[in-house]
């Protein structure tokens, strides 16, 4: 799994302990990520997933 926000690739990491920039698979269906540092409040990024190189439709996501 690769994800990218804006134009950074998000690391994997550790699901309730997610530094920023980094995502986690929490459900067979579920991502959960932390936007990476520097995103702005109200911010529109595009979000690229990808599994097993494939890519899923792309997305825009307003950061909180």
């Amino acid at each position: 799994v690769q994800i990218y926000v804006g134009a950074a690739r998000l690391a994997e990491g550790i699901a309730g302990a997610l530094n920023p920039g980094e995502f986690s698979v929490t459900a067979p269906t579920q991502l959960t990520l932390r936007l990476p540092a520097g995103v702005v409040s109200g911010q529109l990024l595009p979000l690229r997933i990808f599994v097993n190189g494939a890519e899923a439709p792309p997305h825009w996501i307003v950061a909180p």
